[in-house]
């Protein structure tokens, strides 16, 4: 018979407080803040909750054995339930369950929606209900609804005292006196989460050293107006803090980290990323004090160098050290891995990301990890060799995770290396040019493998910008992977097909349609589908020959590899991608355009020295340059004009609209000071002026990202002054044009090393173009003869000066051959407008391969490979199966005006085949550029500069290959004009008002068809004052031989009305222009003297 028992037991009120009482594992919608992913060891206290003294009955009853369970084992099985409505149901049995139930249910309450908030205020406001609701609160996350928080949204739970977790993540609308009242007697509270709360200051962290002693984790991301005064008082407070993160909390100095250093001993983890007055000193005394500490990160933190690390005492170990971040302390060198490696012999994560200046010596040290090592990052260290990387393998092959993103030295041999590695899940390639097919189907390889099927570990590739790579190795690789749930292939043209991409997610909301059509990455789903797609439509990939594709071991240890950070935190981001982050552009899509004959471009980026054309190796300091993702660098040395820069005026010129522009450079006032520094290049009104408005035009100087971060410290003052003189010129303020053009000087050494030269080059061609563009055409013609003098010099016309001075940088060796090209197009455009024999290039042999992609420069990246003009000439292949870059059709349109120069140099005018060849390819190019870009609006909707210029050359062409030989030219003025002028035969001689109405013939149709199309190019839904100056020259050429038409028109008052409108058009264009250039407004006043004197 059992016996009788009370009908509940009721602890005393001490187990309702007990840290000892058994806490619920985490369910599957369990908050997912900071400190519970970093599986936080202050775990949240459950117990059993007394129950509010009411109408209860407290009879005896028979109890079953599952009554007499005490208490903690209870609650451990009601933990074990996942549903909610299971858990009220366990409540609903008897007053003991419910008081074991109440607390798991009630210790995180739901918040993720707007109802459920208001439903658990209004029971934790209740103070008549059966439990003491606001007591049984031990975490409140209300990140979930971010910026409908306010302060008074909280006041409810003020009277929550008892919370241990609080989250407030991107709660943008709290305020100090909200997060305050939460905290204010909360003496319990162990993690507080209020990241991004940017409008927090130092009252709340006040408050919380004064009520929180238990706090053990705190994370104050992005508050930036917090400062070292409280953070001191938090760490003289709160010494049981075990979890610190102060991302972005740029006031943050030594002092409060060595305050945290010498107070809190139990730090576990510290996160100072993008704290950027971190010092030295911080990093050395938090190694020293902290002797458990687990995780450090100082990514960004760019006044950290060896010193941090080398002065740390000798016999030092520290055995708990597991993840070091140091990505971007571009100061860190060898020396310091090879000491971090020799005092933290267990690290499991180590990222040297952008790291510029490691070279194999660390990747040799990294080595000494051997199967410790993990996860391991070295993206952008372009000094790392295939050496390296494959030693890595051979000594650490316990990797997981591995980016080698950017690692341009690397090839096969590589990849094919680390492809061996038996449990490796991740591995990030974007944009290691060298690599092919061979690499993937290394991947593709079956291996040795943990897996008990022997399948490949692999589950996410990243092989963007990767443009060697085919469909093949690609199919193999999706066949023989079948765990792979990402894979990323932007930019890889065989992907880049409807078919294809009918498969990948969709690209963010925020790219353009441009990036939208390069955007290529399978995941989840995608990848399945791509597989099954391409096993049904696609013939399995075999090798030639007898050996099978994997038949390739012996070649594995000849060469190197190379890895970076692909990760975010500690592992490889699963929500974004490499290529979807920091400003970066893609280049435009060419699907259907075929590569396989493509020639195979000059290998990049693989010289640990640099080969001046003299042989002498040249060492790599003033002009070393940091990385292709582009982060702003500290503090420029670089010498400039700019006294000051006003935020306001910053502010307001990262507005599109000219308007804005115009307006806001007009507030700039400074003397012409070339000593006075400026911080930061990125936020120069005047470059941004320049890139914005000319650039575009004349694109041969590097990228305004490449310039403004990778080479902000060296890049030489002389061509920062004319860049600025050219940007000011597209401001209101004509004195500043003025005094900026003076202080634009050039001093000139015979030291002066090949690059420093090669920048000379470029200072002469600008000069050129703005002197020209001036009305000065001495002084033009004097900087184009420098500039090409100096240039061939330098034998810029080889492909060998582009590949020595190019740092081993894709976009600088890029740099230097538009140079040459620019070159080129700037000296046939002088030649043609100022009716010269001097298109001095237009005989030079040169074996350059043409400009890229605009798209692909803008990246500064994934260079694809370009014919040259020779091979273009010799070839019969049309260009539209070529991947030709607009800019390369617009030389191709100058070496067609050279060859018209030629033509009347050599007073070959008369010979009919010559002309029939020139005419052949002024038209076949025309035909050849394809039918989207002859619209000249590109998928952006903007005008295409570079095609636009091509058509205006060729329309130029025509007017001076035929203008000689029609009758119109009886009817031409002999009056000069600044701009420009229009051949004429030496016997003629034809006065203003010339002859009666000539015959018309074939040629002058050809003319007035050219200068028509030159004068509605006009109208184009653009300014005006974006193009080259160059094309108020051909406006001028139009607008004299529409002053001839109406000489010639005779009696025909609709031709002569025709001919009027036009000019009127292009002396309108030239009076927008002349706000700008004063060789335009100079060549107005002549023309419109020119049409009165002839009475049009």
């Amino acid at each position: 018979m059992l016996r009788s028992r009370p009908a509940a037991r009721f602890p005393s009120e001490a187990l309702s407080e007990s840290s000892s009482s058994t806490s619920p594992e985490r369910a599957a919608d369990d908050d997912t803040d900071f400190f519970m992913a970093q599986a936080n060891d202050s775990q949240s206290s459950v117990g059993v909750t007394t129950i509010r003294e009411g109408n209860t009955d407290r009879q005896d009853a028979v109890i079953p054995p599952i009554g007499r369970l005490p208490p903690e084992i209870l609650i451990a099985i009601f933990s074990k339930l996942n549903s909610t409505a299971d858990m009220l149901n366990c409540m609903l049995v008897c007053q003991s369950w419910a008081a074991n139930c109440v607390g798991i249910l009630w210790h995180r309450p739901s918040c993720n929606k707007w109802d459920n908030l208001r439903s658990v205020v209004t029971s934790v406001g209740k103070g008549d209900g059966l439990f003491p609701y606001s007591e049984l609160v031990k975490r409140l996350n209300l990140s979930a609804l971010t910026e409908k928080v306010s302060d008074g949204t909280v006041v409810p739970f003020t009277q929550c005292k008892r919370i241990e977790r609080l989250t407030l993540t991107n709660c943008s609308k709290l305020t100090d006196k909200g997060v305050s009242d939460l905290v204010e007697g909360n003496r319990h509270l162990q993690a507080l989460d209020v990241s991004e709360l940017r409008s927090l200051t130092d009252h709340t962290l006040f408050t919380v050293a004064k009520n929180c002693p238990r706090l053990q984790g705190l994370n104050i991301t992005g508050c930036v107006k917090v400062t070292d005064d409280s953070l001191v008082a938090v760490s003289e407070n709160c010494r049981q803090i075990k979890r610190l993160k102060l991302n972005g909390v740029i006031q943050v100095t030594d002092k409060s980290v060595l305050s945290f250093s010498d107070n809190c001993p139990s730090i576990l983890e510290i996160d100072l990323h993008d704290c950027k007055l971190i010092t030295n000193t911080s990093v050395t005394s938090l190694l020293s004090s902290l002797r458990n500490l687990r995780e450090l990160r100082l990514a960004h933190c760019t006044e950290i160098n060896d010193s941090a690390f080398l002065s740390l005492p000798e016999h030092l170990v520290f055995d708990s050290l597991r993840i070091l971040d140091l990505t971007a302390c571009e100061n860190v060198k060898d020396d310091a891995v090879e000491r971090i490696v020799n005092s933290a012999p267990r690290l499991r994560n180590l990222v040297l990301a952008k790291c510029r200046f490691v070279t194999d010596r660390t990747v040799q040290a990294i080595c000494k990890l051997g199967k410790n090592l993990h996860y391991v990052h070295l993206g952008h260290c372009s000094n790392i060799t295939d050496a390296a990387v494959i030693q890595l393998v051979k000594s650490c092959n316990r990797i997981r995770y591995i980016d080698l993103a950017c690692c341009n030295r690397l090839t096969d041999a590589s990849v094919q290396q680390l492809a061996t590695l038996p449990k490796l899940r991740r591995i990030g390639l974007v944009k290691c040019q060298a690599i092919t097919d061979r690499s993937i189907l290394a991947l593709a390889r079956p291996k040795i493998s943990p897996h008990p099927l022997g399948v490949s570990s692999l589950e996410r590739v990243h092989l963007s910008y990767c443009v060697n790579l085919t469909m093949d190795g690609i199919h193999a690789l999706l066949n023989h992977c079948p765990r792979l749930t990402h894979l990323s292939l932007t930019g890889v043209q065989a992907f880049l097909r409807e078919e294809l991409t009918a498969f990948c997610r969709e690209a963010p909301p925020e790219f353009t349609q441009q990036q939208r059509e390069v955007f290529c990455v399978f995941s989840g789903e995608g990848v399945s589908r791509l597989r099954d797609f391409l096993n049904r439509s696609v013939a399995p990939f075999h090798e030639d020959g007898e050996a099978t594709m994997y038949d390739d071991d012996e070649e594995l240890d000849e060469e190197e590899g190379q890895v970076t950070g692909l990760m975010n935190a500690t592992a490889i981001n699963d929500e974004e991608d490499d290529e979807l982050g920091d400003d970066c552009r893609y280049v435009p899509s060419r699907r259907g355009v075929r590569t396989v004959n493509a020639r195979p471009r000059i290998e990049q980026q693989r010289r640990p020295s640099v080969e001046s054309p003299t042989g002498s190796t040249r060492e790599r300091s003033r002009y070393s340059i940091c990385t292709n993702d582009f982060e702003t660098t500290s503090p420029s040395l670089f010498e400039t004009d700019i006294e000051a820069l006003d935020p306001q005026l910053v502010a307001a010129l990262d507005t599109d609209p000219m308007d804005d522009v115009s307006r806001a450079i007009d507030i700039i006032r400074f003397p012409i000071n070339q000593e006075q520094p400026v911080s930061n290049l990125h936020d120069d009104p005047l470059l941004q002026l320049y890139y914005r408005n000319f650039h575009p035009s004349h694109p041969f100087l590097p990228p305004f990202e490449f310039v403004t971060s990778a080479l902000a410290r060296d890049f030489p003052p002389f061509l920062l002054s004319v860049m600025r003189a050219i940007g000011a010129h597209y401001g209101q303020d004509t004195s500043l044009v003025a005094r900026l053009r003076q202080s634009a000087t050039l001093s000139r050494s015979s030291h002066d090393s090949p690059i420093d030269r090669g920048f000379q080059v470029q200072y002469f061609l600008l000069t050129s173009i703005i002197e020209h563009a001036h009305g000065h055409s001495e002084h033009s013609h004097h900087a184009l003869a420098e500039a090409i003098t100096l240039a061939l010099e330098l034998g810029m016309n080889d492909p060998s000066f582009s590949h020595n001075n190019s740092l081993g940088f894709s976009v600088l060796e890029e740099s230097w051959r538009r140079t040459y090209w620019e070159l080129y197009v700037v000296n046939g455009f002088i030649a043609a407008t100022r009716n010269l024999d001097t298109f001095t290039l237009h005989e030079v042999d040169c074996s350059l391969a043409l400009p890229c992609d605009e798209n692909e420069y803008q990246i500064a990246s994934a260079i694809s490979p370009q014919p040259t003009l020779e091979e273009l000439q010799k070839s019969t292949i049309l260009l539209d199966e070529r991947q030709l870059s607009s800019y390369a059709y617009r030389i191709r349109a100058v070496h067609i005006l050279g060859l018209v120069l030629s033509l009347h140099s050599e007073r070959k005018i008369n010979t009919e085949m010559e002309l029939e060849t020139i005419n052949a390819y002024i038209t076949g190019l025309y035909f050849e550029i394809p039918q989207p870009r002859r619209e000249l609006y590109g998928a952006d909707g903007k005008v295409d500069e570079m095609i636009f210029q091509t058509l205006v050359i060729l329309h130029m062409s025509t007017v001076y290959l035929h203008h000689p030989l029609g009758n119109i030219r009886l009817a031409s003025p002999q009056r000069r004009i600044s701009c420009s002028q229009i051949q004429q035969p030496q016997h003629t001689q034809i006065n203003l008002c010339g002859l009666p109405q000539p015959v018309p013939d074939i040629h002058s149709r050809k003319v007035m068809d050219a200068v028509d199309s030159v004068l509605n190019m006009v109208t184009l839904s653009r300014s005006i004052k974006q193009t080259t100056p160059f094309f108020m020259c051909a406006i001028v050429i139009s607008i004299i031989v529409q002053i001839t038409s109406g000489l010639a028109s005779g009696n025909d008052p609709k031709l002569k009305e025709r001919s009027l409108a036009k000019i009127r058009l292009g002396l309108g264009a030239l009076k927008v222009l002349g706000e700008l250039w004063p060789l335009a407004k100079l060549s107005k006043e002549e023309l419109a003297n020119l049409c009165q004197a002839a009475a049009i």
